[in-house]
């Protein structure tokens, strides 16, 4: 768990900052939007069917986490200015996510059935985020 909040973070830190101009505000609120995403349906998972059903609606954020990626890179470099206050903004954000992720996987591995595809989803999910930096 400590290993993907710190992956998700330097990922999304490392997106961000590379943002300029008005674009960068929008695209790190469609980041923590998809973040938040991902948190509510990992939370939503009561049972093995419930975690079957959230299978591609994590897929389809993850994708749409990495769209946004290609938009941010494309913008370029931020000056110093605003680079700091992406961090900082997005170090708040991740915060909160982390939070909810954590407890999300704590109550995900105690559901029968799922916790190695819960694992490898884990898994899947820090590779993705870590192929963002």
């Amino acid at each position: 768990m400590k290993h993907f909040a710190l992956s998700a973070l330097s990922a999304c830190l490392l997106l961000l900052s590379s943002c300029s101009g008005p674009s960068h505000e929008a695209l790190m609120e469609q980041t923590t939007d998809q973040l938040t995403k991902v948190a509510d349906t990992l939370e939503s998972v009561k049972d093995k069917a419930s975690w079957e059903a959230a299978k591609p609606k994590l897929d389809a954020v993850m994708t749409s986490i990495e769209s946004i990626g290609k938009e941010v890179k494309a913008l370029g470099e931020p000056d110093a200015e605003t680079k700091k206050k992406l961090d900082e903004k997005m170090t708040k954000s991740m915060a909160s996510f982390t939070q909810r992720m954590g407890a999300a996987m704590q109550k995900l591995m105690q559901v029968e059935g799922i916790g190695e595809d819960v694992q490898k989803f884990m898994t899947d999910f820090s590779k993705r985020m870590s192929a963002m930096k």
